[in-house]
């Protein structure tokens, strides 16, 4: 809109430098002499990306068909390490010590979504400053932020005393803020539109439906992202040409999805105290994935830190009633197209808490609980992890 509009008034110059996604350099692409006000301007990582409105068109479907086929190969791996019984063989190389220090990782980077989710800003050192923003209005990024870890840490402190059951102090700690929430909210007389505004929720910067900037989200049929993708397959709106480019990145994709599976298992086994079948569980991830995939969906694995939570409000491995309960509750809002109506509701802190409460254990019981149960080279080994992972993403 903003370059259609300085087209409009004359503001392009007939030189305009132009960057290409991963191309860099000055020009077109096919034609250096074009006019630059007959392209449309978009920012894609970080690189100016100038598309023609058939290209435009295209970007969504070509996508979508890309995830597809690569969460198609994915789910092959996986299936494939399961078959083969190649599975425990392969995490049978990997030292406790390296366990700990991915399940480090897994909490750094949910930590790192808490503040993600609170201020708007990743966690890394060129948006630290942010942090410190005066905001026109009181709701400047630290106070969320600060919110949601004095929620999370406080429920984590509550859950590792026993001082009730997980489950009721789980729902307390939901609920209880929430409601607390919106009485303030109603005794003040604030609309949920100022809200939005202020950054006290998660937004969209558009809806499709005459908003703009701060917008709630919307509802959603589930069929759309499938009528998306499925109806390109009989019209022109693949970039075929674009998807054997990513060959290289389809495999290096499962190659690193499986790892990660691995060693999701071994970290989820480790605490849960169970003992898993390995083989078992690639092969029930393979065709999960691959049913996934068909739905234009993400590879299907198991999370430690949902494992975790679901193992502490249920408090027992052996039923399969929790996950029944959450598969059923999740189909219920897959196909209600409810889950933007949810997020509406539930303030920025009290999502990034929830976060803070996920993330804070995996780093307390492996960053200093850890040395009642390792050697100290181990123990190193653990914080050694923890501190590259740390510096590298930060």
């Amino acid at each position: 809109q903003a370059l259609r509009s300085a087209c409009a008034d004359g503001a392009v110059a007939d030189d305009a430098h132009h960057r290409f996604l991963g191309g860099g350099g000055g020009g077109y692409a096919a034609d250096a002499s074009a006019d630059p006000c007959d392209l449309f301007h978009r920012h894609l990582a970080g690189d100016e990306l100038y598309l023609d409105e058939t290209s435009i068109s295209k970007v969504v479907p070509t996508t979508l068909v890309a995830m597809m086929i690569g969460n198609l190969v994915t789910a092959l791996v996986f299936y494939g390490l399961g078959k083969a019984k190649n599975t425990a063989s392969v995490i049978g190389c990997i030292p406790a010590s390296v366990v700990a220090g991915f399940l480090t990782c897994i909490g750094y980077k949910v930590i790192k979504l808490a503040v993600l989710i609170t201020t708007g800003y990743s966690f890394k050192q060129k948006y630290i400053k942010n942090l410190g923003l005066d905001y026109w209005h009181q709701n400047d990024p630290w106070l969320p932020l600060t919110l949601a870890m004095v929620y999370g840490l406080a429920l984590y402190a509550f859950k590792h005393m026993h001082i009730i059951s997980t489950d009721k102090l789980i729902l307390a700690f939901i609920f209880g803020p929430l409601i607390l929430f919106f009485i303030m909210v109603a005794a003040t007389g604030t609309s949920m539109e100022y809200l939005r505004e202020t950054d006290w929720f998660l937004t969209q910067a558009r809806d499709g439906a005459g908003c703009t900037q701060n917008c709630a989200f919307v509802f959603v049929n589930f069929w759309q992202t499938l009528q998306t993708v499925y109806g390109a397959f009989g019209s022109n709106l693949v970039a075929w040409g674009a998807v054997p480019r990513c060959i290289p990145i389809f495999i290096m994709g499962a190659v690193m999805t499986s790892l990660d599976n691995m060693l999701k298992l071994t970290s989820s086994e480790k605490a849960l105290g169970i003992d898993l079948n390995y083989n078992h569980e690639m092969k029930l991830g393979g065709k999960a994935t691959m049913i996934s995939s068909f739905l234009a969906g993400s590879p299907a694995y198991g999370q430690t830190k949902f494992n975790v939570i679901n193992l502490s409000i249920a408090g027992t491995s052996e039923s399969s009633l929790p996950t029944l309960l959450l598969g059923g509750i999740c189909l219920l809002v897959f196909l209600s197209g409810a889950a933007g109506n949810i997020i509406n509701i539930m303030p920025r802190f009290l999502l990034g808490g929830l976060c803070v409460f996920a993330g804070v254990g995996f780093l307390y019981e492996n960053l200093w609980e850890g040395r009642k149960k390792m050697n100290r080279a181990s123990f190193a080994i653990v914080w050694i992890i923890f501190l590259v992972n740390f510096i590298w993403e930060f």
